[in-house]
């Protein structure tokens, strides 16, 4: 049976609402976006719940954003800084997206990422 988009979207909505949900049993709060790709980019760089300056906090969601599209193909890791920050290159463009396309093209990669790592 071949899956609509909107069945499709409202998979991952379902799915990303479940993710929500079980980050703020984690971490006693409703996760944004923003929170997400926080954690994302903390669990990349691995030094864990430290603290991070505005331009930290700025890198950081760079490197979720570069980690999370690393999966559908869009980076590459090059190589780790000798401060343990990781450095992508661009392997190809995001495709033109509409405002709720964006945000639905995050949801679904967001849920890619915390799949490989069997959250």
């Amino acid at each position: 049976m071949e899956e609509t988009q909107e069945t499709k979207n409202a998979l991952v909505e379902k799915r990303f609402k479940a993710l929500q949900s079980k980050l703020k049993v984690q971490f006693n709060r409703q996760p944004s976006m923003d929170a997400i790709l926080f954690i994302i980019g903390m669990n990349a760089i691995g030094k864990g719940n430290v603290k991070y300056d505005r331009e930290e906090k700025m890198n950081l969601l760079h490197v979720a954003h570069c980690t999370i599209f690393e999966i559908s193909g869009y980076y590459e890791l090059e190589r780790t800084d000798e401060d343990g920050w990781p450095h992508f290159k661009t392997l190809k463009q995001y495709p033109a997206m509409e405002l709720h396309e964006q945000e639905f093209f995050l949801k679904e990669n967001i849920l890619k990422y915390f799949d490989s790592i069997n959250y």
